[in-house]
């Protein structure tokens, strides 16, 4: 079959288009839903195709036996329906210090989209695994959106370890991704494969390169073979059976022991593939992938494998031009240095009946202009508040109403891309609040909810940028208070002294010398308008 769905991303691959990276992974079938491994050649056809695993197919699947890797006809694509798929994968930590500790850990995928639940909801809920008679269990904090995968260490059980919800979980978060089992060891041995950095378990029926270095976990008692090279690390009781690690690497070349420890384990081995790496910089980007600008080197990292005879080396240019070179297997790994003049696809292969291939795009570099003309062509991350456009990198712009309870005003947010979302942090009078994932709507709910309190904005729209707004509540008019002080003076000046009056009004008509008492011979208070007036002044 020419196509499968990766178990981990869900997504449906092409076998051509298939990464060396990616060989390993666990695929599906998308009509049976049995797992299928990836070969680089489908019967008699050199073209690369998913198989099925050894007695997992299904009989009535029709993909079950194509013709030379090429599909039949059949409307299976109405079969690929969404299913829960268990992503929590066992890895090793395998310290570099000289006390050779190591642990085992369950690694679980981030919250990729809270919905409408707030950050702070996570609290209440976590993920417990309980494997035999023990159990642990990690906080839904820990997976937040942007941790990329969160750690949880597990000890060694021959028992499965089994995911499930625990606490309270936000309604809008689905546990599936973090419901499910993980295989537990295999006390005669389980592989460790190194990918992206992380020691990630070998599914049961993986492939295992010669000359390659795994680690093995295993009870104390079945150490790898002799034939293999061997780095013993600590052991770690659990459950009445010790355990330990070995840094262990593989022969060039299989022998009757070495094969049947790879039957007790579980995996295949195979020999080493030829393997082709290209190291660049590209310029930009297109449908297809990197692009490279002319003219600049790039450096080839070429692999062969033990005991093969010298490797020719073809690179395909634009043009149709082609150059062969010869390198000895002794130098293996070879590095090459070469460039292109030519626009279009460059291609290296091995030995032209070899399936080692890389091919690269090449283009010219844009000018200066180019540039400027993309640059002022790209949509700017703004949002328009009424008569104010605040765009992204700019400080922080401050918005006051001007009248208490107002509605706010019409709030516009561009570029309008359905796909674009953002990530909202805000404080206001209950404190610092995180939301990720908001979409434009929720956006301009969130400020319109805020307009007329304090509040501190930060919003990000990943590349195109970040816009920090105020908002401030109306001021509050001081008018009264003025008029009302004055004329308390005035009636202390009257000399209506009343109840409520302070001691700091009285001393400080005394201290402007305006008397409290003063009349005219007939009687009459002619003065205290004039009073007044000066009270405010001196108010001034």
């Amino acid at each position: 079959m020419q196509y499968a769905i990766d178990r981990r991303t869900k997504r449906v691959v092409q076998a051509d288009q298939v990464r060396r990276t990616d060989r390993n992974r666990v695929y599906e079938c998308p009509v049976c839903k049995a797992e299928v491994h990836y070969r680089r050649a489908m019967g008699l056809s050199p073209e690369p195709g998913f198989a099925h695993n050894a007695h997992v197919a299904r009989q009535d699947c029709h993909l079950y036996h194509p013709s030379f890797g090429v599909e039949s006809p059949g409307s299976w694509g109405e079969a690929l329906t969404t299913e829960p798929i268990n992503e929590i994968d066992l890895c090793l930590d395998d310290p570099l210090d000289d006390k050779g500790t190591w642990s085992l850990f369950l690694r679980f995928p981030e919250i990729s989209d809270l919905g409408n639940a707030r950050l702070r909801a996570l609290a209440a809920g976590s993920v417990g695994v309980a494997t035999g008679p023990s159990s642990t269990s990690i906080s839904l904090m820990d997976l937040r959106p942007g941790v990329g995968s969160a750690r949880l260490v597990v000890p060694p059980s021959i028992s499965a370890y089994e995911a499930s919800p625990a606490g309270q979980w936000p309604s809008d978060i689905s546990s599936d991704r973090w419901t499910g089992t993980c295989e537990g060891l295999n006390p005669r041995g389980t592989p460790f494969v190194l990918r992206k950095g992380e020691w990630e378990r070998l599914r049961n029926g993986g492939e295992l390169e010669l000359g390659s270095e795994i680690r093995i976990v295993a009870d104390v008692r079945n150490a790898p073979p002799p034939a293999c090279s061997v780095e013993a690390l600590a052991v770690t009781p659990h459950n009445k059976l010790e355990w330990r690690v070995w840094r262990v690497f593989l022969p060039d070349s299989i022998s009757t022991s070495l094969d049947r420890w790879a039957d007790a384990i579980n995996v295949t081995l195979a020999s080493p593939a030829d393997e082709i790496a290209l190291l660049g910089i590209p310029q930009g980007f297109d449908s297809n992938g990197p692009v490279f600008t002319t003219g600049r080197s790039f450096i080839a990292k070429v692999k062969w494998a033990a005991g093969e005879p010298s490797a020719a080396l073809s690179l395909g240019t634009p043009l149709g031009s082609e150059s062969t070179s010869t390198w000895p297997t002794q130098t293996s790994p070879a590095y090459m240095v070469f460039g292109t003049q030519d626009s279009g696809s460059t291609t290296l292969t091995a030995n032209y009946d070899r399936r080692t291939t890389e091919t690269i795009e090449t283009a010219v570099a844009p000018t200066l202009d180019e540039i400027r003309n993309k640059l002022r062509t790209t949509p700017h991350f703004e949002i328009v508040i009424g008569d104010t456009t605040l765009s992204a990198w700019q400080d922080s712009v401050t918005l006051r109403s001007t009248v208490e309870k107002a509605a706010p005003p019409p709030i516009t947010i561009f570029p309008n891309y359905d796909a674009l979302q953002f990530d909202v942090e805000w404080t206001a009078k209950e404190g610092a609040q995180y939301a990720y994932g908001l979409t434009a709507a929720k956006v301009q709910e969130r400020l319109a909810a805020a307009w007329g309190q304090d509040a501190d904005f930060e919003i990000s729209a990943g590349a195109f940028g970040c816009i920090r707004l105020r908002f401030l509540r109306p001021k509050q008019a001081r008018d009264a208070a003025s008029v009302s002080r004055a004329m308390r003076w005035a009636i202390l000046a009257g000399g209506r002294t009343e109840a409520n009056t302070s001691t700091w009004l009285r001393r400080g008509l005394a201290a402007k010398g305006v008397p409290l008492r003063d009349k005219t011979g007939n009687g009459s208070m002619r003065w205290l308008p004039l009073m007044v007036n000066e009270v405010k002044r001196l108010q001034k």
